[in-house]
């Protein structure tokens, strides 16, 4: 099959000729017609993703929502075609991916629920097709992680509860092969996360033994060598601001300096987004503990080339809610509050809730 320039424009070609017959009013069909209803939702979130790869994420997020309402009218039509509500979870999926890029949190979770819903019915309709199963679960996780960037923080931690309970269950009967561990253990170091925002280091450490015991000391498969190198590394920087919470500080600088040194050697890695994130993170916590030994000036030295990476993540992408975040707790530390709350307001328009900024928040209160 040619994929190229060539290629691409034919199908463009194609498109816009599927397009213009839909919406010619002389070509004779009838607009309620399932068929002619079902084209049109598959050509909207065609000319979505071609919006979205042309930097137009408005008329991206405008046509997923009629690909969206098109599939839930297609399925009041035949309620019992597993097809259609296969369309509505997927279409409903990829705009919430959208939604949350734009920096439409609240939006994008409402989107979700959507999806879970959908998955939940296929299960049901479809109890033997374990695709279905799998799928329910990643959705759940998805909006999972979603509620919990919004401060719904409990029901975010039973959402990763079920979706990891269904995946390792799965993974038990040998429905999933043994590259899923890497998944599992991905969720259950969000999981851990979330308990550590929230204050519950107990349950946080268990958690974060569970998803190093899945992630494990090599990757699954050449195919994953790099996702596992990822989870590898960052289960070290929550590890490291786990060992802060605790009070054990200089195992958490140890820890963080482990992971500074394994990104430094894997270079080839440095590019990754989540990888440089987390190298900001691991900073602070390095800088926390040579603040709490009296090293104050290696401490701002540690800050401040932190905030770089920060201020580079958002060069790259402004509406990146986790970057700003991120931001907002690096300028904390360095005392500058006035940009703390600017950097606040900033994510308040955003509907950005997410608990690792819950102490930044309380500190700050009173200045807005």
């Amino acid at each position: 099959m040619s994929t190229g320039t060539r290629s691409a424009k034919r199908a463009i070609q194609i498109y816009r000729k599927a397009r213009g017959i839909l919406e010619d009013p002389n070509a004779g069909l009838d607009p309620d017609d399932r068929y002619v209803l079902e084209l049109r939702a598959e050509l909207d979130k065609l000319e979505a993703n071609m919006a979205w790869q042309n930097g137009k994420p408005g008329r991206a997020l405008f046509l997923l929502t009629s690909h969206v309402e098109r599939a839930q009218r297609l399925i009041e039509m035949d309620p019992g075609l597993p097809r259609l509500r296969w369309m509505l979870a997927r279409g409903a999926s990829v705009r919430a991916n959208v939604q949350r890029d734009v920096g439409l949190l609240r939006p994008a979770v409402e989107s979700l629920r959507v999806a879970v819903e959908a998955w939940r019915l296929l299960r049901e309709m479809e109890p033997d097709r374990s695709e279905w199963r799998r799928e329910w679960a990643r959705s759940v996780r998805l909006l999972a992680s979603a509620l919990a960037r919004v401060g719904e923080w409990q029901e975010s931690a039973t959402l990763h509860d079920l979706s990891v309970e269904v995946m390792e269950a799965m993974l038990a009967d040998g429905t999933l092969d043994q590259t899923a561990r890497l998944e599992i253990g991905t969720q259950l170091l969000d999981a851990a996360e979330g308990q550590l925002a929230a204050g519950h280091l107990k349950r946080s450490r268990e958690l974060w033994k569970k998803a190093s015991q899945r992630i494990g000391q090599r990757t699954p498969s050449k195919r994953k060598r790099k996702a596992w190198f990822v989870a590898h590394a960052r289960a070290k920087v929550v590890e490291a601001e786990l060992l802060l919470a605790e009070g054990r500080w200089p195992r958490a600088e140890s820890r963080a300096l482990e992971f500074l040194d394994e990104v430094q050697v894997h270079a080839g890695n440095g590019n990754d987004l989540t990888l440089r994130r987390e190298t900001a993170r691991a900073m602070l916590v390095v800088s926390s503990v040579r603040a709490l030994d009296g090293e104050v000036e290696v401490a701002k030295d540690v800050r401040e080339r932190a905030l770089a990476i920060a201020e580079e993540l958002l060069e790259e992408s402004r509406s990146e809610p986790a970057s700003l975040a991120l931001r907002a707790r690096i300028l904390f530390a360095l005392g500058l509050d006035d940009e703390v709350v600017k950097a606040l307001d900033e994510l308040d328009r955003y509907a950005y809730r997410d608990l690792q900024l819950r102490a930044v928040r309380a500190a700050t209160a009173s200045m807005r």
